[in-house]
């Protein structure tokens, strides 16, 4: 999609494109394998188009949302939920806009933030608190 805007973007005076990603591109869940796997790659995929969009008008920005109170968030029991801090969506929304507007490329409201940092720093410690789910799931069986 990205490909067939560029030529129109790049004939405007003030462009950008957003890509909405995940908290969970930075530190995967286990029991969501293909969600995060793709948020992850689509993390760095604006990585690199904004570093090819780098000396043009186009301003890249990425919205990497926390656990955010929707219909997604139905699929997953109480256990699953245990020590996630759930945003709302104006919340999110609202985080997001003031990014946009201070031109801040790399979004990541609420728990998003923490994500990214621990997978910085401590990525063995919280790959094992994401991977708690998946640690109930062997022990049930």
């Amino acid at each position: 999609m990205n490909d067939a805007f560029l030529p129109l973007l790049k004939g405007k005076k003030n462009a950008a494109t957003v890509t909405v990603s995940s908290g969970l591109a930075f530190v995967p869940l286990p029991i969501s394998p293909v969600y995060c796997s793709s948020k992850a790659a689509l993390h760095s995929y604006t990585l690199s188009l904004r570093e090819q969009l780098r000396n043009t008008n186009i301003k890249v920005f990425e919205l990497a949302p926390p656990a955010t109170e929707t219909e997604l968030l139905a699929d997953f029991n109480e256990e699953d939920m245990k020590g996630i801090s759930t945003m709302t969506v104006q919340a999110m929304v609202t985080d997001f806009l003031k990014g946009f507007s201070n031109d801040k490329y790399e979004i990541c409201p609420g728990q998003s933030s923490q994500l990214k940092f621990m997978s910085r720093y401590f990525p063995g410690f919280i790959l094992k608190q994401m991977s708690k789910t998946v640690d109930r799931m062997h022990s049930d069986s």
